[in-house]
């Protein structure tokens, strides 16, 4: 009996011992998951926090400038909200040279349009800085691009981008024969350049 009974002590205490280390084993467990997403949330907020300027970088591409001067049909200087002032091509359409025909109406059309207002630029392909080709809406939300290209008073650079509205806007003047689809002998101002040795 004597036996037994130090058996029977010896099989709780062996019980209690292998419960004990059971919880200490857990415990351990759970702290351990506990400091694992500690470091996993830091790590994401890192993360987060890293490539934010980025996210708003995107965000912040298309930015409003005011517009100080018009060069030519197809480009203008502006001023941003920081005070830079940057020269502006819009992106997608060649307008005529200002010694070509239409080159003065293709000018006055983007003076009477954006001259002393408030636009919208989103910056396309290689910019710099103070130099940018840029897609611009007005604050009525048209696309100048499309309005000059509709009035018949720029050309569409279909190996620079492939804008349906674009082809659309082309298509109209030709067939009503407005601006440089009125005449005939119109060249595109690259060619006219390239006949010039410019």
């Amino acid at each position: 009996m004597p036996e037994n009974s130090s058996s029977s002590k010896s099989r709780h205490h062996h019980r209690h011992h292998h419960r004990k280390s059971l919880k200490r084993k857990i415990r351990n467990g759970v702290l351990i998951a506990t400091l694992l997403i500690g470091i996993l949330t830091v790590s994401g907020l890192w993360v987060l926090r890293t490539f934010k300027p980025h996210a708003t970088e995107i965000v912040r591409r298309s930015h409003p400038v005011r517009v100080i001067e018009i060069v030519d049909g197809d480009t203008f200087v502006a001023v941003d909200d920081k005070n830079d002032t940057l020269t502006c091509r819009i992106y997608g359409i060649e307008a005529p040279e200002a010694d070509q025909p239409y080159g003065y109406e293709a000018r006055k059309y983007l003076y009477n349009m954006i001259l002393q207002r408030r636009v919208e630029i989103l910056p396309k392909g290689e910019t710099s800085r103070r130099e940018q080709t840029v897609v611009v809406i007005t604050r009525d939300n048209e696309d100048v691009a499309d309005q000059l290209l509709r009035a018949g008073l720029a050309w569409y650079r279909n190996d620079s981008v492939n804008e349906v509205n674009y082809i659309r806007s082309v298509r109209l003047a030709q067939e009503e024969a407005i601006g440089i689809w009125s005449d005939p002998d119109c060249v595109a101002p690259w060619i006219w350049r390239e006949n010039r040795g410019l």
